[in-house]
């Protein structure tokens, strides 16, 4: 979801009276893109773009570049690439890793007549991945873009080396989760904040234990969100009329898959981790104490699972 990156800058910077003035001062946009380029630069990401069907899209590129199949991570339905800094940084040692923003999130314009269903974003991530010109690659998500990753894979298994989806969406077979009862009972949707104020309760939604977020740094995160909320609300609602369930869409795919699953996610039921692992040839799954966003919430544990479970593809 959002480039929840919060906190780390603090960590980083040791800041003078004067600095600090002026952190608590500085415009909303200008110490958001200050955040996020601390956490690029820490993991050793770089911004880039490339043109696809005449259309700009915003990636991140960092790693060995080297004959290896690279990584590629897809963001959720109000994510973009920034979501993945916290763990790439633990990746990139051995990996070339490469986050987008598709179409409309981000840093991506939105492409004209795009289609914004489940549909949709599979061939957008179809023809990035063309454009970039992979022809084998290791292809990741969360939520949205688990399911949009585990559709492409399905379609694609001579590309896909392998699958990982860290809090994957769609398994519609999982028992009611707490948003859905919120939405079933007229509750507004609390993933798409209507004033910097709800910022707060939406992390709550996403990860069981946010941190705590200097207030300067929290407007920042909270006004982005804010500005895309409306078109992320679009996208959630178009997959939400989605009829086909992602367990039955990918049953029986053989790409190997390591599915990581928050024991507490509210947004996504934990009893579809099982329902979803067993529907495929070669899925494997890591359950942990923690919410929607595993790859923010607990990177350094996710990113030690995913580096075993990439070593492991080389002995099988």
């Amino acid at each position: 979801m959002h480039r929840i990156m919060f906190i780390l800058l603090c960590c980083l910077i040791s800041l003078s009276l004067a600095g600090a003035a002026a952190w608590f001062l500085a415009p909303a946009a200008t110490l958001r893109d200050l955040v996020v380029a601390v956490e690029r630069k820490r993991a050793g990401l770089a911004a880039k773009t490339i043109l696809v069907r005449g259309h700009a899209v915003a990636y991140l590129d960092g790693g060995p570049m080297t004959d290896a199949a690279p990584i590629l991570l897809v963001h959720g339905s109000s994510g973009e690439k920034d979501n993945w800094n916290r763990i790439a940084r633990f990746l990139m040692p051995r990996h070339r890793v490469i986050a987008i923003d598709l179409p409309g999130f981000g840093d991506s314009p939105r492409w004209p007549a795009h289609d914004i269903g489940l549909q949709g974003q599979v061939a957008a991530l179809a023809a990035i991945i063309d454009a970039l010109g992979l022809r084998r690659l290791h292809l990741g998500g969360n939520s949205m873009g688990a399911r949009v990753a585990a559709l492409y894979a399905a379609a694609h298994p001579d590309r896909v080396r392998s699958l990982w989806l860290p809090g994957p969406s769609g398994v519609l077979s999982a028992m009611p989760s707490d948003l859905l009862r919120h939405l079933q009972a007229g509750g507004d949707n609390p993933l798409f904040i209507r004033s910097t104020q709800d910022y707060p309760a939406y992390l709550g939604w996403l990860m069981a234990h946010p941190p705590s977020i200097p207030a300067p740094v929290r407007r920042a995160f909270a006004e982005r969100a804010l500005g895309k909320a409306d078109f992320h609300r679009s996208v959630f609602d178009a997959f939400a009329r989605e009829t086909a369930s992602l367990e039955l869409s990918v049953s029986g795919m053989t790409v190997p898959t390591r599915i990581v699953w928050g024991e507490h996610d509210r947004i996504w039921h934990v009893s579809g981790a099982t329902l979803f692992a067993d529907r495929l040839a070669r899925a494997s799954l890591l359950l942990l104490p923690c919410g929607h966003l595993p790859m923010i919430e607990m990177p350094e544990a996710v990113a030690a699972d995913y580096l075993a479970f990439l070593s492991s593809l080389l002995t099988s």
